[in-house]
């Protein structure tokens, strides 16, 4: 690669992790990051269970935020998820990888390649289930199919939130909104996470050394690169 090339992508990359850095860092000021050990047990899709004896019966518990503060950071995480804008976690991951790829700092690869993995697992076209899949049966006993959570989040953030998906709605019109919002709240969250630790861990290759620009002030470097307890 002749030096002018290497400017090229190297230009190319620093661009990406800066406008990568001021959205994480909305993401990472949102009032829902306040509490960050809350933040991580939400994104876990955790759910208890709580048997009533006098009744016989048990129920399943989850804990939810509210749902405009849900609302708000699913915005606030879009861009991550589009393939055409500039932040898609892709480019991100790449420009990581470019300026990583010569450190002899192996825990950070490792890092950087669990934080991939991770962000894989978040498919807005896909039908994978990250925690659950769910069925909804009406009045009349009809039953709709087993819809996994990432189908009926995406049907939030694209249908309820952003863009009025109406294809989305429609393949998820007999859970509703509920159910749409009660599969997003965790993988917004899970989302949020990710987006924090990926910026931890951008921070740490800065203050490392590695070649890059500086696309984050010295304060924001300092801190830890583990951001959840």
């Amino acid at each position: 690669m002749t030096d002018a090339r290497k400017q090229q992508v190297e230009e190319r990359h620093i661009a990406v992790l800066s406008g990568f850095v001021l959205r994480a860092r909305r993401v990472e000021a949102h009032s829902l990051a306040a509490d960050k050990a809350l933040l991580h047990k939400l994104s876990t899709m955790e759910m208890t269970y709580q048997f009533v004896a006098a009744e016989d019966q048990g129920y399943l518990i989850q804990v939810l935020p509210p749902e405009e503060q849900v609302e708000s950071a699913a915005a606030r995480v879009r861009p991550l998820l589009l393939q055409e804008d500039s932040v898609h976690y892709i480019k991100v991951l790449n420009a990581l990888g470019y300026f990583a790829k010569n450190s002899p700092d192996e825990k950070l690869r490792n890092a950087l390649a669990a934080i991939r993995s991770d962000w894989n697992r978040i498919q807005p076209k896909g039908k994978d289930i990250l925690g659950a899949s769910t069925q909804i049966e009406d009045a009349e006993g009809n039953k709709s199919e087993f819809l996994s959570d990432t189908e009926l989040a995406f049907a939030y953030i694209y249908g309820d939130v952003v863009h009025n998906d109406v294809d989305r709605l429609a393949a998820t019109k007999m859970h509703g909104v509920k159910e749409r919002f009660k599969a997003a709240a965790p993988i917004v969250c899970f989302i949020m996470v990710l987006t924090i630790a990926t910026l931890n861990v951008t921070r740490n290759m800065r203050k490392a050394g590695l070649s890059m620009a500086n696309p984050i002030c010295p304060r924001a470097a300092s801190r830890n690169a583990r951001w959840w307890p």
